[in-house]
């Protein structure tokens, strides 16, 4: 076989993995998993990429395909120990890229973390291959990534913009209760490049499902009545990349506090709706010398004007708690949850008291007459981010 420079390969390995990889990117499955398989072993046909003819290694490479998981680390083997065979070492590292689409979840990421460990290698020319391998999946699983996320229910917005001299494309993955993914498809939003916002809305955001999307390379991450414990936060807390997290009516408490404050890499946070106590939380501020916003969340629905002292309202947000509870356009609200109003400061301090779920008493002005309201609070709606 030919030992040919490690430089001088990059193009044909590039251009084999290209081929392989976006052939299988166009497929669902490599092979159906009930076509006939030689009855060798797994290492006897990795041996046949060393083989003298063409069609004997292609046909190597299409039925180490089709073993799944069972072929990454024979093939990772052989990669390493074939030095001196560039031909076995390049199509050794092509199907291994061609696993980390083609296979289950479980051969994926196999398939991934042996591409990582090669790259590690002393061998230059295993090291070329890898590089060209991992460089060129990147941008394939990306593609396939995306589309599999749309078709489990997520959603993915991407805006483009100006960086320097080049454009730049970055994408938000919203995942809510149309969400029909199981927990391995989370680990999908970890293969978008680029992907500065993660949103996670619903109870079945657990603690796994955010061990799963750690691994993403994300820039804010709101998380939203969810059922995470203190244990997420402690690995959110090693997602470097991340700037902003919020957290909005999740069950975190006290004993995630130190995790927070150890978040260094943040410049803004947003807790609402948790159990944090009032003391903690003025600790965390002390600690973290960032934006800071800390609510019990609840939200009532409104906008208003201020006049002559008077907080009337202008516009009732639909299907709020201030529709419900009877607010209506106009209103002066002069008493809101045992305080009276007589300044913007006085609803700020009372409503930020309160948490959705909770009644209070609400007194109006309304056409010359007080009318008495019992209003229900509610919880900041998704979009309201």
């Amino acid at each position: 076989m030919s030992n040919w420079p490690a430089a001088g390969s990059l193009y044909r390995v590039t251009l084999l993995i290209f081929l392989l990889v976006m052939g299988t990117a166009a497929e669902t499955v490599a092979q159906d998993p009930t076509a006939e398989i030689q009855q060798a072993s797994i290492d006897q046909v990795i041996e046949q990429l060393g083989a003298d003819t063409f069609a004997a290694r292609q046909q190597a490479m299409r039925e180490i395909v089709q073993r799944d998981v069972e072929a990454v680390e024979p093939l990772k083997l052989a990669a390493i120990e074939s030095s001196g065979d560039s031909e076995k070492q390049m199509r050794a590292v092509a199907v291994i890229a061609r696993l980390a689409v083609a296979g289950e979840q479980e051969c994926q990421r196999a398939a991934r973390n042996a591409l990582t460990e090669l790259i590690a290698s002393e061998d230059q020319n295993l090291r070329t291959f890898a590089l060209a391998s991992q460089s060129r999946l990147s941008e394939v699983m990306h593609d396939v990534a995306i589309a599999q996320l749309r078709e489990l229910g997520a959603e993915v917005d991407s805006s483009t913009y100006r960086e320097g001299q080049r454009q730049v494309t970055r994408y938000e993955v919203t995942i809510d209760e149309k969400w029909k993914g199981k927990l391995d498809d989370f680990n999908l939003t970890s293969l978008i490049s680029r992907m500065d916002h993660l949103n996670l809305f619903g109870p079945e955001i657990t603690d796994e499902v955010i061990d799963q999307v750690a691994g993403a390379n994300l820039r804010t991450l709101r998380i939203k009545r969810s059922s995470i414990t203190n244990a997420a936060i402690d690995r959110i807390r090693k997602i470097d990349s991340l700037r902003r997290l919020d957290i909005y009516y999740s069950d975190i408490d006290d004993g995630c506090v130190d995790d927070l404050g150890a978040m260094t890499q943040l410049r803004q946070i947003r807790l609402w709706g948790t159990k944090i106590s009032p003391e903690n939380t003025g600790t965390l501020a002390q600690r973290l010398d960032i934006r800071i916003s800390i609510s019990n969340g609840a939200f009532l629905g409104i906008q208003y004007e201020r006049n002559e002292q008077l907080l009337r309202l202008t516009r009732v947000v639909k299907d709020s708690a201030a529709e419900r509870g009877g607010l209506q356009v106009g209103d002066v609200i002069v008493y809101f949850s045992d305080r009276e109003i007589t300044e913007l400061r006085d609803f700020g301090l009372a409503i930020q008291a309160r948490r959705a779920g909770d009644k209070v008493k609400t007194v109006v002005q309304r056409d010359g007459k007080e009318v008495e309201l019992e209003i229900e609070l509610g919880q900041f709606p998704d979009r309201d981010r």
